[in-house]
């Protein structure tokens, strides 16, 4: 019995638009990444993936349908929004801790740190 995969090769463009997960040389997944027509890219979270270290993909509708996999239902998804907007976020409490020394530190510095500080703080 032949299997047939639902990965294919990297020389095969996906339609644009479609998430798909890419199969990389190195054995790491990559999910979800989208193929862009104007830079001729597969974007991903992380910026965009290298042609060359592409193995093989596969639409995420096609892998999660093989794998039995299936979204949560829309009023589930819509909880899960609104409780990931209320949480705080721990990045927020670093950031403060970081306010904070470097405003300390401003006071002491040299007024040509004092101004670098106050451009990082901006930022």
């Amino acid at each position: 019995m032949t299997q047939t995969s639902i990965f294919k090769d990297s020389r095969i463009t996906p339609e644009a638009g479609r998430q798909v997960v890419l199969n990389m040389m190195t054995g790491q997944i990559v999910s979800p990444a989208v193929y862009d027509p104007k830079s001729k890219l597969l974007l991903c979270s992380g910026g965009s993936a290298r042609p060359y270290m592409i193995k093989s993909w596969a639409y995420l509708e096609d892998v999660n349908h093989a794998l039995g996999l299936e979204a949560t239902d829309a009023e589930t998804l819509e909880h899960l929004k609104k409780q990931a907007e209320d949480d705080t976020c721990e990045c927020d409490v670093v950031n403060h801790i970081l306010e904070v020394v470097l405003n300390d530190l401003s006071e002491i510095l040299p007024d040509a740190i004092k101004k670098d500080i106050q451009e990082m703080m901006k930022k």
